[in-house]
């Protein structure tokens, strides 16, 4: 592959994996918010919470522990690997039609977009109290949208046969959805995205390329 291809496809590849990552930045950027975003400080969250009564922030405990929170977002963060995975394949010409990519240089590259999104997890996970911060959000939503008496029904409910076979499929739920998601509409948005990156990037890359044969003469 030559310097422009190679260029062209890895400036794309991180543009996808700019898009695909951004979800997991934003539920970080949540935790602490800039100033001017409106939404409360983490030091917000732990102000309101030490506000609850002991009587409503039991009952906003126990529904967290039926809903099994942090095993949704760990199902999710889980399902958002594979999915940006996948859609870097596609962005990076994973049709056999395209032959701006070698299969060569296209395994290399998806080997490196494995690498990175495999990276991006365990750091997330090492450096990033997400159970904590969890904790402090979902306590500050429920405390602010349901009164001690709606708790008690939702926690009534989720000790219904129904409401325990919502937390238990709500996982698989969210998986199913986000890989129907990928299978039946990201075809279509990334034909084009790519044809867009394609078109942006090539003239950009195509004057750096001259500007370097114009060095090595």
């Amino acid at each position: 592959m030559g310097k422009f291809q190679w260029r062209l496809g890895l400036g794309t590849g991180l543009a996808g994996i700019l898009l695909f990552a951004n979800p997991v930045v934003t539920v970080a950027e949540t935790v602490s918010p800039p100033p001017e975003s409106g939404l409360p400080t983490m030091e917000t969250l732990e102000t309101v919470q030490e506000s609850i009564s002991p009587e409503k922030l039991a009952l906003i405990q126990q529904l967290r522990q039926m809903t099994q929170t942090s095993r949704l977002f760990q199902s999710t963060l889980d399902s958002l690997v594979g999915q940006t995975e996948q859609a870097f394949g596609q962005l990076m010409g994973a049709n056999p039609d395209n032959e701006l990519i070698s299969e060569e240089d296209r395994a290399e590259i998806q080997a490196m977009m494995s690498r990175i999104t495999e990276r991006i997890v365990e750091e997330i996970r090492e450096k990033v109290d997400v159970e904590g911060a969890l904790a402090k959000v979902e306590t500050y939503l429920y405390n602010k949208y349901y009164t001690e008496g709606e708790l008690r029904d939702l926690i009534a409910f989720y000790q219904t046969p129904t409401g325990q076979k919502t937390v238990q499929v709500m996982p698989q739920m969210t998986q199913d959805s986000m890989r129907l998601f990928n299978e039946l509409i990201l075809p279509d948005v990334f034909e084009v995205l790519q044809g867009v990156m394609m078109e942006e990037l090539g003239g950009m890359m195509e004057g750096l390329e001259e500007f370097e044969q114009v060095e090595e003469d």
